[in-house]
């Protein structure tokens, strides 16, 4: 039923002691005084043996039954409306299931089918330092749909992924090798795309670079770009400590190792991004401090860099967990701009990226209309879990970042 009222508590309550009492003086209590169970041990013995194994095989039952996860309406497909003013084009299908992305080598063939390239027209009027300009009419075009995303209340019967299986829709790089765990501090080779192209796109981050993995490796394909994945689990760009004190000697060397890889080779285009670590505790001038650090060294091995700044992230919740707990009250799972997007942190980062000559694009208009964000957009589940985006998301939202990615190749 979801959250429940104190007064709705209150009545439960009552209401159990109520059940409890009359069944303890109308049932249970001439069972136990039955002559004939009382005659013989024997048979109180096996009747009480009888109704535990009935207790326990109903509960292994419900235990093993499935749990209904939707409101059994059916939602429309989600589409990214591109509006054809922005010299745009979008493919009106829904994004790519997330289990026909596959790993790619160097040898390997691709299992992606190509994308509709956008090609974003850059004028003397576009900031290509903060290139929300870029994707500004897309965002324009889809103002309406997130706001009637933030009044959806049923948990669709169609949704993708399905809140039983939100939990594992992220991206292949956490299988195969490609995103470094506890302990692992030296990149493998992870190419994906056109591996002979002259154009070299670099993912640099976290968990939160990764869940963009997805809708790269379907840009890379598409524009013919050479991708290289480059991430690891808990570790921020910034150079700064973490609430793991176990993990920031690794994370440092990670990141060393990282620019240093990247001075040997430089790319074209470094695409940065990491979670906003510790919002409460690590003040924004530490951040600053850390971030100014990575952007210094990291800067001079590639022709250009992009900061794309953090997706909203609507911690403390699960979304998952929450929707299923609001089947038919999804909007109590949604949350406030304010909270989802921390806009102190996203400046610290814009002002960084600008001092040393990189471009920055901020990401809570792709997610977020000016008061709230969704966690659902008409059959898409945005959220796999409290901070990071789906898979299915990610290949949603293909449209604001090949339009993004596009301008920053272009102004190089």
């Amino acid at each position: 039923w979801g959250p429940l009222a104190a007064w709705e508590r209150a009545g439960l309550l009552a209401l159990s002691v109520a059940v409890a009492a009359t069944a303890y003086q109308w049932f249970e209590n001439p069972i136990r005084h039955l002559p004939w169970l009382t005659f013989r041990p024997a048979r109180s013995l096996l009747v009480g043996g009888a109704l535990v194994a009935t207790v326990i095989g109903v509960g292994a039952v419900m235990l093993r039954a499935p749990r209904q996860l939707d409101s059994g309406v059916v939602a429309a497909s989600a589409v990214i409306d591109v509006p054809s003013t922005t010299s745009v084009t979008a493919t009106t299908a829904p994004p790519t299931p997330a289990s026909t992305i596959a790993a790619q080598t160097e040898t390997a063939p691709s299992t992606v089918a190509p994308t509709t390239t956008i090609d974003a027209t850059i004028d003397d009027s576009i900031d290509l330092v903060d290139l929300v300009d870029v994707v500004a009419p897309i965002v324009a075009a889809n103002i309406d749909a997130l706001e009637q995303a933030l009044l959806v209340t049923d948990v669709p019967s169609n949704l993708r992924p399905s809140l039983s299986s939100a939990a594992n829709d992220r991206p292949v790089i956490y299988d195969n090798g490609c995103m470094l765990s506890d302990g692992e501090t030296q990149p493998g080779e992870c190419v994906f795309g056109n591996v002979a192209s002259s154009t070299t796109i670099v993912l640099f981050g976290d968990s939160h670079a990764a869940q963009w993995f997805p809708a790269l490796h379907e840009i890379a394909e598409s524009r013919g770009w050479r991708l290289e994945s480059l991430t690891k689990q808990g570790c921020p760009t910034a150079d700064v400590p973490t609430t793991r004190t176990d993990r920031d000697p690794a994370c440092r060397r990670w990141r060393a190792a990282v620019i240093e890889r990247l001075a040997a080779n430089p790319p074209d285009l470094v695409v940065m991004s990491s979670y906003r670590y510790n919002p409460g505790g690590l003040a924004d001038e530490p951040w600053r401090s850390g971030f100014e650090a990575t952007m210094a060294a990291l800067r001079p091995t590639a022709d250009q860099v992009l900061v794309l700044g953090d997706t909203p992230t609507p911690v403390p919740k699960d979304v998952p967990s929450c929707l299923a707990e609001n089947l038919s009250r999804a909007d109590r799972c949604t949350a406030a701009r304010s909270r989802a997007v921390v806009e102190a942190r996203l400046s610290v980062e814009r002002e960084v990226a600008r001092a040393h000559d990189a471009l920055f694009a901020p990401t809570g208009d792709w997610l977020c209309t000016n008061t709230g964000c969704p966690v659902i957009f008409d059959d898409v589940l945005l959220y796999r879990d409290g901070n990071h985006i789906s898979t299915t998301a990610a290949l949603l939202l293909i449209p604001y970042l090949d339009a993004t990615l596009g301008a920053a190749i272009d102004g190089l």
